[in-house]
């Protein structure tokens, strides 16, 4: 919690210096020396005004954030708030005046509990309307799903970049029927999954769509600008329809 500002303490430096100027006013010491020494002495003098009330306010944060520490045993952390309390208890008995290196609550160091969780990479979204091939040709298709979707057939989209690791494929797709023996094959880099399509993976016509997950796919290296092809065992044939295909990497178990 920021305590005080730089520029507050300008305020408060002009504010003593008005005084110090007031005060002097009339004033001619003998010699330049001891102008400067009294210039200085009313200086700090007025300025522990202003900085008595900062501390004060600053000390009292500073034993809210030891006691809330102690309270969950991060005592490593409460032992380097307590120091800071210390440095300042000091320093009013002494100059009174607050350095600006002190105008922040010290950061404590993160314990694993209060460590940010490592980010999961992202899912891997492709869409129709993103493919750079499909087949058969939407043209040569009477019966078409309302909104955007590939008959499946084939279709392919480019990967920028995908990380080493297990995938799970999945897609969001319509069947109005299977063709026996039907195959559903998704590729990446030479590594594939291959999913049977069966009476249960019809979803009732063209315009019903649900997500369904072909298996899992693994990338043994980086890949980039790499090509992802989504396939029929018989390309010249619209089993399926396609709106979305999703990679998302499989979760490595927690050690625990």
């Amino acid at each position: 919690m920021r305590l005080c500002s730089s520029s507050l303490l300008s305020r408060q430096f002009v504010l003593a210096f008005l005084c110090v100027v007031t005060t002097l006013s009339g004033q001619t010491p003998a010699t330049s020396a001891a102008y400067l020494d009294q210039l200085d002495d009313t200086f700090h003098g007025n300025m522990r005004k202003f900085h008595a009330p900062v501390t004060q306010d600053y000390l009292r944060e500073l034993e809210k954030l030891k006691q809330s520490l102690a309270a969950r045993s991060h005592n490593k952390d409460a032992a380097v708030v307590q120091a800071e309390i210390d440095k300042i208890r000091k320093l009013t008995t002494t100059t009174g005046l607050l350095p600006f290196d002190s105008l922040d609550t010290p950061a404590p160091a993160q314990s694993a509990e209060d460590a940010p969780r490592k980010k999961t990479d992202p899912a891997i979204l492709l869409a129709a309307g993103g493919e750079i091939r499909v087949t058969p040709d939407l043209s040569s298709l009477k019966n078409k799903p309302t909104g955007k979707a590939l008959p499946i057939g084939a279709a392919e989209w480019k990967v920028e970049k995908i990380l080493p690791g297990n995938y799970y494929i999945a897609m969001r797709y319509s069947c109005a029927g299977v063709s026996e023996g039907a195959t559903i094959m998704a590729k990446i880099g030479g590594n594939s999954v291959q999913h049977k399509l069966t009476a249960q993976d019809t979803t009732g016509s063209i315009n019903e769509f649900r997500f369904a997950k072909l298996g899992v796919i693994t990338v043994d290296q980086e890949l980039t600008k790499e090509t992802l092809l989504l396939q029929n065992s018989d390309p010249a044939k619209a089993v399926i329809w396609v709106r979305q295909v999703i990679l998302t990497k499989v979760k490595a178990p927690e050690n625990k």
